[in-house]
Order: structure tokens, then sequence, then C-alpha cells
């Protein structure tokens, strides 16, 4: 029997028991489950999961518009939740007890890097509105770290914190980690002699290859992980760099692109999630995440599968310097200006950092929008900045062009 098949029958009871739950307590389960015809007591293993469809974000943002504020997928009463966060679409997530960073398969990961008590961390995600600062924090705080609260921005602060005071662990995107890297290099600082960073736990964004030679050059150790602002964090890396091991915490699927058709080992599908969160216990949630499971042990000698890593999306979403923006969110946002007869959202890769470019087809004749306070509009609307604005002629941009376009490529 396979890595694979060994874990996915010892999460079988638990799965069952969850199931059962959600059927009772989160009314959009039931519903989606009697529309398949499917009861909890058929749903025996993970392979019955095939039986229920998947849940996906754009269809948690209309049924959260339905039925608001969570859509029918809130486990608990209202008066058990201790945050609520809120993540693009809007998507409203609500938390209780469980943390977004959680299980201690996860701290007993970190701990295997050496780190725990005494360790200082610089905790860059941000702490507003979605779950990932505040989650990690705590999560960093319940196995021993002391933990700065960097939040999102304030280059020049976070370099002096991390010369000042020491700090061995960085948490963010890898991308924000080369800023502060070349910034603390233009300030007159060399990283490898006057920084004491040695370990760096990185997610929301892709960490190619190079990416991951260039931090280790600078004596980082790459720690990667998976998670989502629904799920939480899914799978995180082990010392021995092959691959991040899955959560214990939920069942995690790959399945065939639109059929849902649970795929073997080693084939390429999207990653699909069934938390055993109680507050919010979303069932087969597609991430629109692309990767494949491996089957074969790990070298480190633990049982839980792996992912190679996040391969690319499969879904229409597209994930910008660790924020998902939509084509509604787009189009949204830009039907409503004068003079424009086309446009088109399009996200690359420049220097390790996203870059997101904004193309305006104008309609002849018509006048130039306001591009500062477009481009401030839209910053608020997506959470994200648009860095570039390309105006275009009449007819540069095809009848059929997308709206929101990933062009970025990975090694």
């Amino acid at each position: 029997m396979g890595v694979v098949q060994s874990w996915y029958e010892g999460l079988a009871p638990r799965l069952r028991e969850h199931i059962a739950y959600a059927y009772e307590r989160a009314p959009a389960v039931r519903r989606k489950m009697d529309a398949a015809g499917v009861h909890p007591e058929q749903v025996q293993s993970v392979a019955d999961l095939e039986r229920i469809p998947i849940t996906r974000k754009d269809e948690l943002a209309s049924l959260q518009r339905e039925e608001p504020p969570f859509g029918g997928f809130l486990g608990v009463a209202p008066g058990g939740l201790r945050h609520v966060f809120v993540s693009p679409g809007p998507i409203y997530d609500p938390a209780g007890e469980e943390s977004f960073y959680t299980g201690d398969w996860a701290r007993e990961l970190l701990r295997s890097f050496g780190l725990g008590p005494g360790d200082l961390a610089l905790n860059t995600y941000s702490y507003h509105l979605v779950p990932a600062g505040m989650g990690l924090d705590e999560f960093l705080c319940s196995i021993g770290l002391t933990v700065v609260p960097g939040g999102v921005g304030n280059t020049d602060v976070q370099v002096q914190v991390l010369r000042d005071l020491g700090i061995g662990l960085y948490c963010g995107t890898p991308s924000f980690l080369m800023t502060l890297l070349r910034r603390a290099e233009e300030m007159g600082l060399d990283p490898r002699r006057d920084l004491r960073l040695r370990a760096a736990f990185l997610g929301a964004e892709m960490l190619p290859a190079s990416l991951r030679r260039e931090l280790e050059g600078y004596g980082i150790v790459p720690i990667e992980t998976y998670g989502t602002a629904d799920l939480g964090l899914m799978a995180v890396e082990c010392p021995a760099h092959q691959g991040l091991h899955l959560s214990g915490d939920m069942v995690i699927e790959v399945v065939e692109p639109g059929s849902g058709r649970q795929l073997p080992p080693g084939q390429t599908g999207e990653v699909v999630a069934t938390t055993f969160n109680r507050v919010y216990p979303l069932v087969r949630f597609g991430t629109g995440d692309a990767s494949y499971l491996i089957d074969e042990p790990c070298p480190c000698g633990r049982a839980s599968p792996r992912i190679p890593r996040i391969l690319g999306r499969v879904g229409e979403a597209v994930k910008v310097r660790g924020m998902f923006l939509h084509p509604h969110q787009v189009r949204e946002a830009l039907e409503g200006v004068a003079g424009l007869a086309r446009y088109q959202a399009a996200v690359g890769r420049k220097e390790h950092r996203d870059e997101l470019v904004l193309r305006l087809e104008l309609a002849p004749g018509a006048p130039p929008p306001d591009l500062e306070s477009l481009q401030a509009r839209l910053q608020s609307l997506w959470r994200v900045r648009v860095d570039r604005v390309e105006v275009l002629a009449p007819g540069s941009l095809p009848e059929d062009a997308r709206v929101l376009v990933d062009e970025r490529s990975w090694e």
C-alpha cells in the first residue's frame, strides 16, 4: 500500500464523523449533498468524497451574497466566533478557537528546523482583514517563538528591526524577503554578516527554483508552505526539502479539473480539500491550484504524503502578491469607466516580484481617464496595487480578450 492510500485510510474515521457533522450543522453542505443524492452514511472513505460536488471560491462568494454573511457554511452559533476575516471577493471567513495555522503536525515540522523558544521571528504577513498575520502570530507563539508583528510595508524599518534584534526567522512572501535583502544592501549592510536570518517561513506566492537558490546564497533556509485563507495551512516543507507534507487536519485530494474525479499519485490536477474545522466545515473546496500527490516515502521518515509544490492555477482567479484577483472584480471595477472600449489586467513577473499591468483600450476619440485616481480606486477594490497602466490605441485588444490573464512562467 502506498503512502497516500495508507494516509487516507487513517483519516477515514475522522472524515466520516466530520461529514455527518457538516451535513447536520452547515445548511450549504446539506443542500449540496441532497442535490447530489448523497447521504452522510454513504461517505465511508476518501474515495466516496467523489460523490459530493466541488465548491469553488467564486461559488462561495455568490452563496455569501445570497445568504449573508457565510453562505450557509457556518457550523456553530455566531456567538462561538472569535474572528471574521475578509478575503478579496469579498469572502467572509469565520474563525473560532482553531487558528489559521493549526495542528501539532505543523508545530513539529517547524521545530524540526531547529526553531523554538529563544528564537525571534519577523512576521510580515498582513494583520488586517486577512487571517495570515494574526493566525501565524498565534502559531509561532504556541511553540515559544518571540514574534515581531511587522505586517506589510515599512521596508527600511523592517530592515533595521532585522539587524537590531538579530532576528533568525522571516515569515512572509518570498518576494518581500528579497525586497528586504536588497534594501539592506542599498543601506550599506551585508545581509550575510550584518543580519542573523537563518530560515524563512514562506508562502502566499510561488517559490521558483532560481529564487530558492538566491535565498540559500544568503545563508537562509527556505521553508515553503501552502495554505489558503478559507482552509488554513495545508502543507509545510520538511528539512529533506523533497516536497511539502500535507496537513493532518483535512483531507486533500488532487482531482481532474471539471469532473472532480480523483487522480492517482503523480498525475497533476486541482487541489481540493475537506477541512475538519467545525466552525467553517468546507467540504470538497476547490482551491484552483494545480499540483500532484507524491506516493513515495519521504527521506525524513514522516508518514504523511506530500505535494512537490503548487505548479500553477487551473481556475480563472489569479494570485497576485499573495492576494487573489477574480475576473468579476476586474469587470465590476472597470465596466463603468467612461471612454473604455476594452480592458485587461495582466499579471507578469519581474525580478522575483509579481507585476500587475492594466491595459486600457480607449474608444475612438475618447480622452484617457484620470490614471492616478483610477489606480488608487483599483488598489482599494482589489487590495493589490496596479504597477503600470498601458493606454492602447483602438483595436489593440482582440474582441475575445480575457479580462484577466496570467503571463508568468515558472521554472
